[in-house]
Parts: structure tokens; C-alpha cells; sequence
């Protein structure tokens, strides 16, 4: 191997390292909450982060749980076909998000 081939080669392992690192070291954040009409859980309303493809449905209990790559802070949509789509701005990932949705 030639001088020349063997720094490309060697270029070319530093660089896909650097890459493989930098994307390690960026950490999920998992975003979690209750949506509710009044007092009542709020069931299958599509939760999802506005700027990616994460995305859940609540549960029985209105429950929620998104883990997404996306930086803080970010808005996550609440839609339902029975009430009005809420939009939430979400700058803390340890506070337990309470979304209250209004009837249509």
C-alpha cells in the first residue's frame, strides 16, 4: 500500500470514529404525561414530537411515554378526533407533562 492510499485509509478510519462518537454521545430524552378532558382520562389520542416521527397513543389511563432523539426544548402535538388538537412546548423531560384537552 502506498503512502498516499494508507493516510486516506487512515483519514478515513479517523473520520468515521469522530462521526460514530459525536452520535453516541447524544442522548435520548423520554417525554411522559397524562392527557385528560376535565377530570377524565383521555384514551388513543395521538401524542407526537411536531419536528420528528416519534410518536404514541395514550393509554386507559390518558397515560403517554415518547423517547425521541430531538434537542429541548420542543413542541409535542395532542390530537383527538373528539377535541381540539393541543400544542405543548416541553423544555424540561423530568417534569411529567399534564395536557388538558377541550371538547370540540
Amino acid at each position: 500500500m502506498s503512502a498516499i492510499k494508507r493516510n486516506i485509509f487512515l483519514f478515513s478510519i479517523a473520520v468515521t470514529l469522530f462521526a460514530f462518537t459525536a452520535i453516541q454521545k447524544k442522548s435520548s430524552v423520554v417525554i411522559q404525561g397524562t392527557v385528560t378532558a376535565g377530570n377524565n382520562p383521555v384514551s388513543r389520542a395521538h401524542v407526537y414530537v411536531v419536528d420528528g416521527e416519534e410518536e404514541a397513543l395514550t393509554n386507559s389511563k390518558g397515560e403517554f411515554k415518547i423517547t425521541t432523539w430531538q434537542t429541548l426544548p420542543l413542541t409535542i402535538t395532542v390530537e383527538h378526533a373528539d377535541y381540539e388538537t393541543q400544542k405543548v412546548r416541553v423544555s424540561n423531560a423530568s417534569q411529567r407533562q399534564q395536557i388538558v384537552l377541550k371538547k370540540k
